[in-house]
């Protein structure tokens, strides 16, 4: 058969299978183990959030956002034209309506400027995607979001460990959303997490994706008894997919110089397209701590 260039190959660059055995070593290998724990504090910590929990999948985290951000039937979500199902369907399941507004041309993010002529009585929230790990203009669209008294969720599924004027994409908007998905520049399989950048939505992020029970206040010796208190759902990763993300999580700078390299040998092998105007590439909206940046053929 002829060669094919693979979308992405999943990578060990550390400790992974190691971190692994030990999650199975000690007995815990379903939701919020060892590895979990120790996963969510490294990101929170780097980060500076005020709690990151792991979800399956970053879809799951925008499901999670958009029932923290209290949507219901009739409302309506600003999002760009050019993303993924997830983000949409999120908002979709609560019965809100998606309302999209065009993109950048330089760096196919939502167009700051054509979001507030979106808004109407009915727009509770804005969700930017930072595309391809290059930070949408959120000085911006926060401003926008605080003049209407909006909800920001990012869409940050491509932007973990990516900076936006020194802040770190997810973190900058009320509600933020990563993914671990073998295809991005940290991986564990499936996986990704919700960022939560507002106090008082902890509590309710944990009873939510913990099947809608306090179990997790029963486990730091807060109640007695866990019991069912509000809607949810099983959105806890096994703890060794966590495993094998910790081990990654720990490795970003090296993750990040490798990816950037092979970036630099693409820019110099289609240089010529470039020049001709065929290939426009988002080297100069790269924000440098993620190089998952991409190519746009004209």
């Amino acid at each position: 058969m002829p060669y094919r260039i693979p979308f992405n190959k999943p990578f060990i660059v550390g400790k992974e299978l190691y971190y692994i055995s030990q999650s199975v070593l000690q007995c815990q290998t379903s939701g919020d183990g060892l590895y979990t724990k120790k996963a969510q504090e490294l990101m929170k910590r780097n980060f500076g959030a005020c709690d990151i929990l792991l979800t399956t999948s970053c879809t799951t985290a925008l499901d999670l956002a958009a029932i923290l951000a209290d949507l219901k039937e009739g409302d309506e979500v600003i999002l760009p034209s050019f993303t993924f199902s997830s983000t949409a369907n999120a908002f979709l399941l609560r019965g809100a309506r998606p309302v999209f507004v065009d993109c950048r041309r330089d760096t196919l993010n939502i167009d700051e400027n054509l979001i507030e002529s979106a808004i109407t009585s009915r727009t509770r929230a804005i969700a930017p995607v930072h595309y391809a790990g290059v930070g949408c203009e959120m000085d911006a669209i926060a401003a926008i979001a605080q003049k209407h008294e909006l909800v920001v969720i990012e869409d940050a599924a491509q932007g973990v460990n990516a900076r936006y004027k020194g802040r770190y994409l997810g973190t900058i908007g009320d509600i933020g959303a990563y993914s671990f998905h073998e295809t991005k520049n940290f991986i564990c399989g499936e996986g990704g997490a919700i960022v939560l950048n507002r106090e008082e939505l902890v509590e309710r992020a944990e009873i939510v994706r913990e099947k809608g029970t306090n179990r997790t206040r029963f486990f730091r010796g807060e109640v007695d008894k866990y019991t069912w208190v509000d809607i949810g759902s099983s959105l806890l990763p096994s703890d060794i997919l966590a495993a094998f993300l910790y081990a990654q999580l720990e490795n970003m700078d090296l993750i990040t110089s490798k990816r950037e390299a092979i970036y630099r040998l693409y820019e110099t092998g289609l240089e010529p397209l470039a020049s001709r105007g065929l290939l426009v590439s988002q080297l100069s909206r790269l924000i440098v701590n993620q190089t998952i940046t991409c190519f746009t053929l004209c």
